[in-house]
């Protein structure tokens, strides 16, 4: 079987997000309002802003292979609700599998 193609290193992903938190510790709340001092919260609330995810640290082409992985994930195991490596990929010690690669390949054609 040919090796699935890595789209980003994930490990090298973790880091960098892990180097943009500004909460850490007992202050962390492990949502997007992590990344961002008091003084830029309240910035965006005072201008109306309540959706942070525009302003979320992770380059756009991995936040778009990302996106595309986990709907096409939730779509394939509507698809095929048996199929084993689908189901082994929704295990939390294989996200960087499911988000970083191209294991769809095998299921769809480009």
């Amino acid at each position: 079987m040919q090796l699935e193609k890595e789209v980003f290193n994930y490990e090298e992903y973790q880091d960098y997000m892990r180097s943009k938190l500004v909460r850490t510790g007992k202050d962390r709340t492990y949502t997007l309002a992590d990344y961002f001092t008091d003084e830029e919260l309240k910035r965006f609330f005072k201008a109306g802003i309540k959706n942070l995810e525009p302003f979320e640290p992770t380059p756009k082409h991995i936040r778009e292979h990302i996106n595309f992985t986990l709907n096409l994930h939730s779509e394939l195991i509507k698809e095929y609700p048996n199929d084993e490596f689908l189901i082994s990929l929704k295990k939390e010690e294989n996200i960087g599998r499911l988000v970083s690669r191209e294991w769809y390949k095998k299921y769809i054609n480009f």
